[in-house]
């Protein structure tokens, strides 16, 4: 299964809870539970296989580490509305933004071709450094002594 199909089928495997905003909007919204709280539990999911539940953990566990617990269930508010239907809208789609993030293929590095010409300017170019900062320390007796 294609990983947008999976996206469209997750909303049947998270939970809404509803719970009243503590946004300074006036006392309208203090009546009413517009706070959304999304919760989905990875471990438990049938939709993505052993492999694609471990990428998503650890996508978690590294990127949001606040909104993934012990169990693997993941967490996520939104109270960016007065409405319930967009917070809940609002919290959907972050999730399924997270899990598209945490499912990309991740670039692998390309190393650099370096020159010897250029390691031969970086290693001149260090010993003018190293030559100046020599040359800036207090001569002391020993040394001018040693010199002579």
């Amino acid at each position: 299964m294609e990983n947008q199909e999976k996206l469209k089928k997750l909303e049947k495997e998270v939970s809404f809870k509803f719970s009243k905003s503590s946004k300074a909007k006036g006392s309208s919204l203090e009546a009413r539970q517009v706070k959304v709280t999304l919760k989905w539990n990875v471990l438990d999911s049938k939709l993505f296989d052993e492999d694609e539940k471990k990428k998503i953990i650890n996508y978690f566990q590294t990127h949001a580490a606040d909104k993934i617990d012990k169990e693997g269930e993941i967490v996520i508010y939104s109270k960016r509305t007065g409405s319930q239907k967009l917070n809940r809208q609002y919290a959907l789609e972050k999730l399924k933004r997270l899990i598209k993030e945490a499912l990309k293929p991740s670039k692998t590095r390309q190393p650099i071709q370096v020159s010897p010409k250029w390691h031969e300017a970086r290693i001149k170019e260090k010993k003018i450094v190293s030559e100046k900062k020599r040359l800036r320390k207090k001569i002391s007796q020993e040394d001018l002594e040693k010199e002579l």
